[in-house]
């Protein structure tokens, strides 16, 4: 929580910023794997769409969203990752913070806006440097955003990911 109580997602205080500045009241926001991420859009955009594969966490996060918040509970990889694809709208966001991220990632490019960026978190690990390429080669630019955040004591590190229209 911020210090006026407010949700702030388990990201970098850089990210966070960057989100806070970028979306507005009339943005749509996907993301795979929902937590403090889901409370936090849900204050500053149109719409959040959020998958889910734990049942448990699931029905937690259910007691808490607001009714801008479409919450999917997915616990099948297939299901969970094809989720957005199944989506109608195109997003101005996709958070990728959940499980399967290398193929969650590779589907995100065909669902966003224009202007929509990806934010892949935990950027740092070995079995993403595929997708990230492969973003890199379909003419996809990156920012790399490190820094503390709320309860973690160690740098972690975010990418996001934006076409040469951002």
């Amino acid at each position: 929580m911020d210090k006026t109580g407010n949700p702030l997602p388990w990201m970098n205080y850089c990210v966070i910023d960057f989100l806070r500045d970028r979306l507005t009241a009339e943005s749509r926001v996907f993301e795979f794997g929902g937590g403090q991420s889901t409370l936090f859009f849900s204050s500053l955009a149109l719409s959040v769409t959020t998958v889910e594969r734990d049942p448990v966490y699931h029905e937690v996060l259910n007691n808490q969203i607001p009714s801008n918040v479409r919450l999917l509970h997915r616990p099948e990889e297939e299901d969970y990752v094809s989720s957005l694809t199944t989506c109608k709208d195109q997003f101005d966001l996709i958070l990728v913070d959940g499980h399967y991220r290398e193929r969650c990632l590779l589907l995100a490019a065909e669902k966003l806006t224009e202007r929509g960026i990806i934010v892949l978190d935990d950027c740092d690990r070995k079995e993403y440097s595929l997708a990230i390429r492969d973003l890199r080669l379909r003419g996809f630019r990156s920012l790399r955003l490190n820094g503390l955040g709320p309860c973690v004591f160690r740098s972690k590190c975010a990418l996001v990911f934006y076409r040469s229209t951002l």
